[in-house]
């Protein structure tokens, strides 16, 4: 029936402002805490807090969120993303026990530590070369998806390759590598170092 009220505006017409506070409440309250489910969702029930909000931005995919609930999906693409900043895998996964009471499900905890483990063994430098000797150079000169880059040996670890350093960065990491990107005074060419 038109111009009837629902039960919510007939509970705050008829209960006084004790009402409009209770409701208030109910719908504003904002949350410090997320639920990490197996299969990688966080999801948060009500608002959530901004620093939640900033960890789960900063680490997961925005899947959905409304006034009730927010949901983000970790991947390693997020999960690297958080990498990216300068932080460790180890911080992350200290940053979600700290919000997520229930705990953090085996399958993240791998997830993460798998990224923090693989993030960084390639470093990129904008400079005329770099050395390590353990460099595996031989996989990114033989690896055709990295032919693009003309990849040539200096020395026995260490390569140079054509492009700028964003094209090389997006390269190695298409192709399955984790590099970091540490910059450096001298800016003639891109050169790759691997850490052990």
């Amino acid at each position: 029936m038109l111009g009837t009220l629902t039960p919510i505006g007939d509970a705050l017409a008829t209960g006084g402002p004790g009402a409009i506070a209770e409701l208030a409440e109910r719908m504003w309250r904002v949350t410090t805490t997320a639920t990490i489910q197996a299969d990688q969702p966080a999801t948060v029930i009500g608002l959530p807090d901004p620093g939640l909000t900033d960890l789960l931005d900063s680490c997961a995919d925005l899947e959905s969120a409304d006034l009730h609930a927010r949901i983000g999906r970790l991947s390693p693409t997020s999960v690297r993303r958080y990498l990216d900043t300068g932080a460790r895998a180890e911080d992350l996964l200290t940053a979600l026990a700290c919000v997520a009471p229930a705990g953090i499900p085996q399958v993240v905890h791998y997830l993460i530590s798998d990224a923090g483990r693989r993030h960084g063994m390639c470093a990129s430098w904008a400079s005329a070369w770099r050395r390590s000797t353990r460099l595996p150079a031989t996989q990114i000169l033989t690896d055709p998806a990295m032919s693009g880059l003309r990849p040539r040996r200096i020395g026995p670890a260490a390569l140079v390759c054509a492009g700028d350093l964003k094209t090389v960065l997006a390269t190695l990491r298409g192709g399955g590598t984790r590099p970091l990107h540490r910059p450096s005074l001298a800016l003639r060419c891109p050169c790759l170092q691997y850490r052990g």
